[in-house]
């Protein structure tokens, strides 16, 4: 299998764990953006937080071991 298929497999698969939610009456939670948001069965979105920044990195560690 390479990437590609790989992808396509991933992508159907979560199409189909949305719309199983959705008929459930169930929300999802998404990234858009900056925002956190959750979608519910009828549409309606509703901002979880939002975000300073959409993309971040994490702060580099560094440990030290003493002997």
């Amino acid at each position: 299998m390479n990437g590609e298929q790989v992808a396509s497999i991933f992508k159907s698969a979560s199409k189909a764990a949305v719309r199983r939610a959705f008929n459930k009456g169930l929300s999802i939670t998404v990234k858009n953006g900056k925002r956190i948001v959750e979608k519910s069965a009828d549409g309606t979105e509703k901002t979880v937080v939002e975000l300073d920044k959409a993309y971040t990195r994490p702060k580099r560690r560094s440990y030290h071991i003493q002997k």
